[in-house]
């Protein structure tokens, strides 16, 4: 019997949520979660209208993980920037 599996998992990929999570609910089969900062997207470094600090592993990488539209991915750091202004955290 399993008692867990691997899933990708993030703000920015959360297809999970649809099928493979009632699944796990129903069947008592919990996940851990890989990537939950989105393959590194979702760390603070990348923000709209700015390029892709020097130091990324996402120039050479980023066709690598699991893929993000760019305007999906600005939409979700806006709005996590929203939320920390609002409530002054980071």
């Amino acid at each position: 019997r399993y008692v867990a599996h691997q899933v990708y998992y993030s703000l920015v990929g959360r297809d999970y949520e649809w099928e493979l999570m009632p699944l796990g609910l129903d069947q008592g089969v919990g996940a851990l979660v890989w990537s939950p900062l989105g393959w590194g997207r979702l760390t603070g470094k990348i923000r709209r209208g700015q390029p892709l600090p020097e130091k990324s592993r996402l120039h050479g990488t980023a066709d690598f993980g699991p893929p993000v539209e760019d305007e999906h991915l600005f939409k979700v750091v806006d709005a996590l920037e929203a939320v920390a202004a609002e409530t002054g955290k980071t």
